[in-house]
């Protein structure tokens, strides 16, 4: 039967013409065995990459010089909303780009970034930009190229990691002056208990020093009543005290 690598060969052995074309099949039989196994691998693997390129969180494609797809993963087609004759190897890069703008997620480049995508594409070294897309996301790119002129490239969706960032920052700027506020009201409140601190032992050395000065004035008028001679009368105490008093 046709490609039937199972049936024995006969007469292989023997020293005739048939035994040459016997033989000759049986190295045709040997080389299909080969190719069959090769085959069975080779679909083992196309399998496995198909695997591995679907089940990536980044979308993949691969483009040759001529700009035409190669190969791209579920992730870039979804990521794109792209259909599925785009996503069919042959595609050219300019059918795939003027559908996005169609559908609202194309790139909004400026002359710049237009600049820097068209070289990526051209250029012998990788590189790595990010994109802003009509519909508001952001999208990192990392694109390497191949020997044969053409470029292989990773999209990212990174809308979700910039908008964490821009709102740390923000958080940061805000807390760096709530913390300048925090210091100058901690510095005020200091500055007014030190002045509190300085005026209240100004009145406690007040009170102090008043105090001994009434007590020193009391002493000096009972050490004077003391050396009074005895034999005057109060109102004689009253007459030398009360002018010393007035003094």
């Amino acid at each position: 039967s046709h490609h039937d690598t199972t049936t024995e060969i006969t007469s292989r052995n023997d020293r005739d013409e048939v035994g040459e074309m016997a033989r000759a099949v049986e190295v045709f039989k040997d080389n299909a065995i080969q190719l069959n196994a090769r085959e069975v691998e080779l679909k083992q693997l196309n399998r496995r990459v198909d695997i591995a390129l679907n089940n990536m969180t980044h979308g993949l494609c691969m483009f040759d010089a001529e700009q035409r797809l190669i190969v791209c993963n579920a992730t870039y087609v979804q990521m794109y909303k792209l259909p599925a004759e785009l996503s069919l190897a042959g595609t050219h890069l300019q059918a795939i780009e003027n559908y996005r703008v169609s559908v609202g997620n194309a790139a909004l480049a400026n002359a710049e970034q237009m600049a820097v995508a068209n070289a990526t594409q051209t250029a012998r070294d990788a590189s790595a930009f990010t994109q802003q897309l009509m519909d508001g996301r952001s999208i990192a790119v990392s694109q390497r190229p191949m020997p044969d002129g053409g470029w292989v490239a990773v999209h990212e969706d990174v809308t979700e990691r910039l908008t964490i960032e821009r709102e740390f920052q923000a958080n940061k700027a805000t807390l760096a002056i709530q913390n300048e506020l925090f210091i100058d009201a901690l510095a005020d409140v200091r500055d007014r208990i030190e002045g509190a601190v300085e005026i209240g032992v100004l009145q406690h050395d007040r009170r102090v020093l008043s105090a001994q000065l009434e007590g020193n004035g009391g002493q000096r008028f009972g050490r004077l009543g003391h050396h009074l001679p005895s034999g005057r009368g109060a109102a004689d105490e009253h007459e030398l005290v009360g002018p010393a008093a007035g003094q």
